[in-house]
């Protein structure tokens, strides 16, 4: 028999798109392709690495086992902080088709590795709030195209704690009943940006699956349409007065819907006066997302490092790796090599590695190993400056044993060559 694999406890977080199998095939593809984009920008905004995601894409939305250890306020409040404006930029420039609705749920619990998944109740549990139709409902009557339900496990140890401006009373409970699943439990929704104009609450129902603007105004600028028979409605009543603001928010805080410091306005997930989210680490997050050999990722943030220090060694170095995609240069294109040399011939002086990688690279696109079995001195005396772990780095991500230079960096490392 096996053995069985430790049984741990994971945060799991799950989104589903609304009304996605109503859309054509066409539409499909695109909003998957959307969704997947805002997912990454979100949770790279909110500082989470969604390269260390055990992910599970469902074709409408994807189910996700985050790593022991995550930030669960980064999570729960900063990842819809970062989501919610994003959703509205994406909606506000496309066509009901193309518009995302989402739902999200959030869940602590146990689950351990199979071969066809994660046994254990959390994504059992996470899967059922997903779907129930307290959430749905919350959608449809949600401003931000965006409601989040959270297990009772999550706002008790989350929710409660008040930690990074979380509100529980901005959280509705709801029971979730399906008894044909033999399923009961307590959940808590929240809408962002708090109630809709309608307030919204568990148990009444929302304005409509697809709320837009109302009708305009009509001739004479009052409203289209009128009461029963005909008669004109009254005028709507004013907005009651907004409480007083603080008189000086600090630089890149948020406060009653505005970010301040920030080049445009974004919509607060919350409402109320909080410090915007720490800036992201983009270069931790590229070099170990590099590390797990996920290289598209690794790319985005280490060409987001490069935007503030563009002549720094070890990102250009890096970012080089991360192009190569996991395979021997002579693989790929011109073109990409072009841009991998490029990147090397402003680090190789500074950072010996990098001066190794662009002679393995320069060796493979010429493919000079097929004609020629003397490795010059100098080489050999440049590979054996190399730290170990230096040379393991680039063997990690490559292997090209007919290549002078690897097998060089193969041996440096430690690494036995292939005879």
């Amino acid at each position: 028999m096996p053995p069985v694999p430790p049984l741990v406890e994971r945060c799991v977080l799950g989104v589903d798109i609304k009304r996605y199998s109503a859309r054509t095939t066409q539409q499909q593809l695109l909003m998957q392709q959307d969704l997947d984009r805002l997912l990454g920008e979100a949770a790279a905004a909110a500082g989470l690495d969604r390269s260390m995601w055990e992910r599970q894409p469902g074709g409408d939305g994807e189910i996700a086992e985050l790593p022991p250890g995550t930030d669960l306020i980064a999570v729960v409040r900063r990842l819809v902080l970062e989501l919610v404006p994003l959703l509205a930029d994406h909606n506000d420039g496309h066509t009901p088709e193309r518009r995302i609705g989402l739902r999200m749920a959030v869940h602590l619990d146990v689950s351990l590795s199979g071969p066809l998944g994660s046994p254990g109740p959390a994504l059992v549990v996470l899967n059922r709030l997903l779907n129930a139709r307290p959430v749905r409902d919350a959608l449809d009557a949600s401003p931000s195209g965006l409601a989040l339900i959270v297990s009772a496990t999550v706002f008790d140890r989350v929710v409660r704690s008040g930690l990074g401006g979380l509100r529980p009373e901005q959280f509705h409970e709801v029971t979730v009943d399906l008894p044909d699943k033999d399923f009961h439990q307590t959940a808590y929704v929240h809408v962002p940006a708090a109630l809709t104009a309608s307030g919204w609450r568990p148990g009444a129902p929302g304005p409509g699956p697809d709320p837009g603007p109302g009708p305009g105004p009509g001739p004479g600028g009052g409203p289209v349409g009128g009461g029963p028979g005909g008669a004109p409605q009254a005028p709507p009543q004013p907005p009651p007065p907004r409480p007083a603001e603080p008189a000086s928010p600090p630089e890149g805080a948020q406060y009653g819907g505005i970010r301040i410091g920030r080049q445009r306005a974004e919509r607060v997930v919350f409402g109320d006066y909080h410090e915007a989210p720490p800036p992201v680490d983009h270069e931790g997050l590229g070099r170990r997302a590099l590390d797990a050999g996920n290289y598209a990722t690794a790319r985005t943030h280490l060409a987001s490092a490069m935007e503030t220090a563009p002549d720094d060694p070890a990102l250009r170095f890096r970012r080089a790796l991360a192009l190569l995609d996991g395979k021997r240069p002579h693989l790929h294109s011109w073109s990409v090599l072009d841009q991998v040399i490029g990147l090397l011939e402003g680090a190789r002086h500074g950072l010996p590695e990098a001066m190794a990688l662009w002679l393995l690279v320069i060796e493979d696109r010429q493919q000079s190993w097929r004609h020629r079995t003397r490795v010059p001195a100098e080489l050999v005396d440049h590979v054996n400056t190399l730290p170990p772990q230096a040379a393991a780095e680039i063997v990690r991500h490559i292997t090209a044993a007919e290549n002078h230079v690897w097998q060089l960096l193969a041996a440096r490392s430690g690494r036995n060559t292939p005879r």
